[in-house]
């Protein structure tokens, strides 16, 4: 699978997902969750990593959202667990929409 044919299903799987989960987001938060996407992407093929977080300031994120960001981190593979939660606040804050 190209680089370019990745990228484009990860984000149609998570916009669909978003989607699916009924949550709404403004063209910006789209625009700033695919940037998010496309570093995740680059960040798992050269075996990168953010840096570690403290999963303790994610304590009043929605299991929902924790769940979805769960769901697309494994779904790009090779991450670290820390992107999760990284992940996860686009989500939340779409439920706040």
């Amino acid at each position: 699978m190209t680089t370019v044919y990745k990228r484009k299903k990860i984000v149609e799987y998570t916009l669909n997902e978003l989607e699916k989960a009924e949550l709404k987001m403004s063209e910006l938060q789209i625009v700033i969750l695919v940037n998010h996407l496309e570093a995740m992407i680059t960040r798992a093929e050269n075996g990168e990593a953010v840096m570690p977080v403290d999963a303790n300031l994610f304590t009043e994120v929605s299991q929902r959202s924790l769940n979805l960001a769960e769901q697309v981190v494994e779904t790009i593979g090779q991450l670290a667990k820390d992107e999760l939660y990284l992940l996860s606040i686009h989500f939340e804050t779409a439920a706040q929409n």
